[in-house]
């Protein structure tokens, strides 16, 4: 199986009732057409993208207005 590509195998494996998808990179994951269309990042100033919340409430929508503290040591 190391040598089959992840999408490839996905879509095989589903032909034959087994649910699967392929593991994405974060980077991937972040430009997924699903993680889009259910606006899963936000983007706070010029500087800082993150992950929203999954959670979509139509009267109190999640706000976003600082990015998370920076530690330093």
């Amino acid at each position: 199986m190391v040598d089959q590509d992840g999408p490839t195998l996905a879509d095989a494996l589903m032909q034959i009732g087994v649910p699967a998808a392929p593991v994405l990179s974060v980077s991937d994951a972040l430009r997924h057409p699903h993680t889009v269309h259910r606006q899963m990042t936000i983007k706070i100033g010029d500087d800082y993208t993150g992950v929203a919340s999954p959670i979509k409430l139509s009267r109190t929508p999640a706000t976003y207005r600082l990015t998370p503290p920076i530690h330093t040591k």
